[in-house]
């Protein structure tokens, strides 16, 4: 899944552990753990990181977020609450690609 030119998609559980993510990014450790959120270190992944602690419990937002000087549109989204799991989606993608897709 791709998310405009540089945006990303990434499923994590409550504990912020990394399950899924759109780009090619190793987030399973040599020793077969998972890494967190925190742990990657591009522009976008700190705006999730920022987003979802912000948020705390409360995983759902849909708007823009300043960080580090740049402004991104994001969405995070409670997934798999059916079903027991506390798993959440969050896309983010700058906002200078956004408005390229406009212009």
């Amino acid at each position: 899944m791709s998310v405009g030119r540089t945006g990303t998609s990434v499923l994590f559980d409550s504990e912020e552990h990394i399950l899924a993510i759109s780009k090619d990014v190793e987030f399973i450790r040599e020793d077969g753990t998972l890494r967190s959120l925190g742990d990657l270190s591009s522009p976008q992944m700190g705006a999730v990181t920022y987003l979802v602690n912000e948020l705390g419990d409360e995983r759902h937002f849909a708007d823009s977020v300043e960080y580090d000087g740049n402004v991104y549109y994001a969405e995070v989204s409670p997934v798999g609450g059916g079903v027991g799991l506390s798993w959440s989606l969050a896309s983010i993608e700058p906002e200078q690609d956004f408005l390229a897709q406009i212009d």
